[in-house]
């Protein structure tokens, strides 16, 4: 974070050095409209930008969950899984409404359970490799049914957020 404070103090001073540099550069159009002045703001409104992003990722690092090396956000990972995902048709997850599915194991202690199922992997390496190759282990006592994919990009990282969050005690 410290090294993102650096990078965005120095975004700003270069913002501040294009802008006053395009000013004095610029020449007036024919309508009488100073194009250094346009081309100043535009200097501004970019430079703006890449500061709102910069800003954005910071925040976004911040309110991020880390956990075994999943980062998402465990409350969006809850609404995925049980909506648009729609893994909880397939999965059961103990209070959690909407998580009632039998075809795929329950996932209720996936947390402390993924870090066991395959030697030296962690439990969020366990969890993405289930997501994006469900046949490369099958939990035993049920059959490789699952597509590889249904969560991926930032839902993905979401539901390994969710999944591997505190469960409140029953």
């Amino acid at each position: 974070m410290e090294t993102t404070v650096m990078v965005l103090g120095a975004v700003i001073l270069l913002l501040v050095a294009a802008f006053l540099a395009s000013l004095g550069l610029g020449i007036i159009g024919e309508s009488g409209i100073s194009i250094r002045w346009i081309g100043g703001f535009v200097v501004l409104g970019v430079g703006l930008a890449v500061i709102a992003s910069l800003i954005g990722a910071v925040g976004g690092e911040e309110q991020g969950v880390q956990q075994g090396g999943a980062t998402g956000s465990p409350e969006r990972g809850q609404a995925f899984f049980v909506g648009q995902g729609g893994c909880g048709t397939c999965h059961a997850i103990d209070g959690v409404p909407g998580a009632v599915g039998t075809i795929g194991p329950p996932l209720t202690d996936i947390a402390e359970v993924a870090a066991t199922r395959k030697p030296g992997m962690t439990a969020d390496a366990y969890i993405r490799e289930s997501e994006q190759n469900p046949n490369a282990f099958v939990a035993p006592g049920f059959q490789a049914v699952m597509p590889p994919g249904l969560a991926t990009g930032q839902n993905l990282e979401d539901v390994i957020a969710f999944l591997l969050a505190p469960r409140p005690e029953p």
